[in-house]
């Protein structure tokens, strides 16, 4: 079998120390230490012969970017989720918010009643900004997503 040309300077071909296509321990040996030289190989050696081939390596490393770019997904989507909590959170203390003022005038706590209804807009505008943001950005990134 003729050994295929490699890219120069990839990650292949700079530890394929005589060009021939494969990946022996020698070669590792000098890139890294003994005990991880056997690692490596099982790693990357998916048909168990001892070598590594530059199409063991590509699907290897297919693989590895496939992993990471599903790690970065289920981050995005833990983000969103807790920011999808903290919005519907936000919500319901705007829906909540008179009915404090309620039960502090039903409690007759009418002081408690009048601070909370004067601090009331502020909240409001407060939440409702907040909430917009969110949902802002929300259609900004699946807008950019498409």
């Amino acid at each position: 079998m003729a050994a295929k040309r490699l890219q120069p300077g990839s990650k292949f071909a700079c530890l394929d120390k005589n060009n021939d296509g494969t990946i022996y321990d020698n070669d590792l040996k000098e890139a890294a230490d003994p005990y991880s030289v056997k690692n490596i190989i099982k790693k990357y050696d998916m048909e168990g012969n001892g070598k590594v081939t530059q199409e063991e390596m590509n699907v290897i490393e297919r693989i590895i970017e496939l992993e990471s770019r599903k790690a970065k997904e289920a981050d995005r989507d833990k983000k969103e989720d807790a920011q999808r909590r903290m919005a519907w959170f936000a919500l319901l203390g705007m829906l909540l918010y008179p009915v404090g003022i309620m039960v502090a005038d039903f409690l007759n706590l009418v002081q408690a009643a009048d601070l909370l209804s004067h601090i009331a807009p502020t909240y409001f505008i407060a939440i409702a900004g907040l909430v917009a943001a969110f949902f802002g950005a929300q259609a900004w990134a699946s807008k950019n997503d498409d």
